[in-house]
């Protein structure tokens, strides 16, 4: 199979290198592979035709993207955030990250470690961690010039694995505005219909029925409602992937995130298991139990606000779906105000169902 660029998703013949040595004419500058071989993960990387230095740094001769070897033996998991402007997208990958790193990894015996190291290190540590962890505000909005794939190992200490099998993972955040129409959905997000997993973000202010109750809180409300959105994304995997028939469903696993639970914890039954920690982190796997009762749990909260029509469409176009409630944050900060300390829950919840979906961790 032909790489593909995880940036401009271009397909790559040959990579481009660059020269890493201080003092090079040539530092950082694309240099077009001129030997096939060149490419091939055995083969030594070109000699710098200006310091004649090994050239080991790849990039996509597209568009410069830094391209990671990673592990040859991983499977490469790329997960895409779909959903409007003010979902919360970049609030959850801001805590995601750090939940895997502790929660996951004090559970599951694993570690995140970051591929294309400063690459991803640096992005995640200004697009998202400073601002919640340190500076205690959210993220900045997405712009679509911003979006850079966030790549990392997942690594698990039993060898074999009880608890998981390695994997190369892969964040795709996404800028909201570009969800707007059909043409804008298929001219920036070509991450989606070559995902392993999409997590397809809703506020619950999408729905009319739940604006009045939040607009007398004083919070803030989002106007569109998912249907459409979630139409957009359908018929751009189908073009994209050739699923033309409706008879054929997506393959992709698509989990549907009810954001900001924190805002309608009034509106919750008494019994509400998605009001409450989640079961999955007590043993090294997920318990799948307790997945199905919230899953439809939220399902039954999506269509007394709204019908069946968007339950419909999900349950009638994807092969695997689950439906998830959480909080990145734990409380919604109005304007100007600082976030404080983050308190998230079930953040982890859709992240461990992808990964029982591709066969990474294991299910109780």
């Amino acid at each position: 199979m032909q790489a593909i660029c995880p940036k401009c998703f271009e397909k790559i013949g040959m990579p481009a290198y660059t020269c890493g040595t201080p003092g090079c004419a040539r530092l950082d500058i694309p240099h077009p592979a001129e030997n096939p071989a060149s490419s091939a993960p055995e083969a030594s990387p070109p000699l710098c035709p200006d310091c004649e230095k090994p050239m080991s740094a790849r990039l996509c001769p597209h568009c410069g993207h830094p391209l990671n070897r990673g592990s040859a033996d991983m499977v490469r998991l790329p997960f895409t955030l779909a959903g409007a402007s003010g979902c919360g997208k970049s609030n959850y990958l801001s805590v995601l990250i750090q939940q895997i790193r502790q929660d996951m990894g004090k559970s599951f015996g694993c570690a995140l470690y970051p591929l294309g190291v400063d690459s991803t290190m640096d992005f995640y540590d200004h697009m998202y961690y400073q601002p919640v962890f340190v500076r205690g505000s959210c993220p900045p909005s997405t712009l679509q010039e911003d979006i850079e794939p966030l790549d990392y190992s997942l690594i698990f200490s039993d060898k074999p694995a009880k608890a998981g099998k390695a994997c190369n993972l892969a964040f795709y955040d996404s800028c909201g505005a570009t969800f707007d129409s059909e043409k804008t959905v298929s001219q920036f997000n070509g991450a989606i219909p070559l995902s392993r997993g999409i997590l397809f973000m809703i506020d619950p202010s999408q729905f009319p029925v739940v604006q009045e109750a939040l607009s007398a809180q004083g919070l803030p409300v989002l106007t569109p409602e998912p249907n459409a959105l979630l139409a957009r994304v359908i018929h751009l995997i189908r073009e994209a992937g050739g699923l033309a028939s409706m008879n054929q469903k997506i393959p992709i696993p698509i989990a549907v995130c009810l954001t900001k639970l924190d805002t309608i914890t009034h509106l919750l039954d008494n019994s509400s298991f998605i009001a409450h920690p989640s079961r999955h982190l007590r043993e090294p796997s997920l318990d799948t139990a307790e997945l199905q009762i919230c899953s439809l749990e939220v399902q039954s909260l999506i269509e007394s606000w709204a019908g069946k029509e968007f339950i419909n469409q999900i349950h009638t176009q994807f092969a695997h779906a689950a439906f998830f409630g959480l909080s990145a944050l734990g409380r919604q900060p109005h304007e100007g105000e600082q976030i404080g300390r983050v308190s998230a829950h079930r953040v982890l919840d859709p992240f461990l169902w992808l990964l029982f979906q591709n066969q990474i961790i294991h299910g109780r």
